[in-house]
């Protein structure tokens, strides 16, 4: 019966590795689908975001340069603006000059000389007029 027994004990162990062996072709299967199905899920990713990456960053290079050329715009300006600037600070510190010197002449004029000057021209024209030369 040993023989017996043992071709028994032989199968049995023959029929659990034979299940064994479907058992891990199972899993295998099962993970080499699932390790398919991320591959695929990536790829269609990849193919779904790549170009709309690309056409991101197409766009911020875009808006970088608009911003760049507004800021050499906005330089030039500010280059013009101080040019005005100093041309209105030319002219302010000239008309200030001018205005001091005007106030410098004002000062130097003798007001009570003038005042005086016109009345002995008021009296000369007075006298004048009450001359008759006929008559």
């Amino acid at each position: 019966m040993d023989n017996k027994t043992e071709t028994m004990s032989t199968e049995a162990l023959l029929r659990q590795i034979a299940e064994n062996q479907q058992q891990h072709t199972r899993s295998s299967r099962i993970t080499a689908i699932a390790v398919l199905v991320l591959a695929a899920a990536l790829i269609i990713s990849l193919v779904i975001m790549v170009p709309a990456f690309m056409r991101t960053m197409n766009e911020a290079k875009t808006t970088m340069e608009s911003t760049q050329e507004l800021i050499r715009q906005a330089n030039v300006s500010l280059d013009k603006l101080n040019s005005v600037t100093e041309s209105i600070d030319a002219v302010v510190s000239n008309s200030g000059e001018s205005v001091g010197r005007l106030a410098q002449v004002l000062d130097a004029v003798d007001l009570e000389g003038l005042a005086a000057s016109i009345q002995k021209l008021n009296s000369v024209i007075d006298s004048l007029s009450n001359f008759k030369l006929f008559g």
